[in-house]
């Protein structure tokens, strides 16, 4: 990696975590209040749930955070897996890693006849591209 590109790198990393600090702390300090997060919540319906733990707010709001960054995480780490399994199969069959082509490709189609209007007669109907017709019609 080039090192200004290691050090912009570094400095908007920074700004992510300086701007989510700046988010949680004062989120922390406002939700200082106990909750009751109810492992089951059909347990609810009793008078004393079981399976119940008790801990400030913002424990809870910074530990579902953490959770969902480890989520997000895995996600993309699974599907970075996922495309490179599927680059190294196709590799190991000896075909490329995108998908076939489609029938439109331009190896499908016709090859484009090219007609050099000085060849052609007066007397011979005209090949020229509907472009051209409709330029020749508007010059006359």
């Amino acid at each position: 990696m080039k090192p200004v590109a290691l050090v912009a790198k570094q400095l908007a990393a920074r700004l992510v975590f300086l701007s989510t600090l700046i988010i949680l702390l004062p989120l922390a300090v406002l939700n200082r209040q106990t909750v009751s997060i109810a492992l089951n919540p059909m347990d609810l319906l009793r008078d004393v749930p079981r399976g119940r733990l008790e801990m400030p707010l913002f424990i809870a709001l910074f530990a579902l955070f953490i959770l969902g960054l480890l989520a997000g995480w895995l996600m993309g780490r699974l599907g970075q897996n996922r495309r490179r399994r599927a680059t190294g199969l196709a590799r190991a069959s000896g075909t490329s890693g995108s998908p076939a082509a489609p029938p439109t490709s331009p190896s499908r189609r016709a090859p484009a006849v090219v007609i050099d209007k000085a060849q052609i007669d007066d007397d011979t109907p005209s090949m020229a591209s509907p472009l051209e017709e409709s330029d020749e019609a508007h010059a006359r």
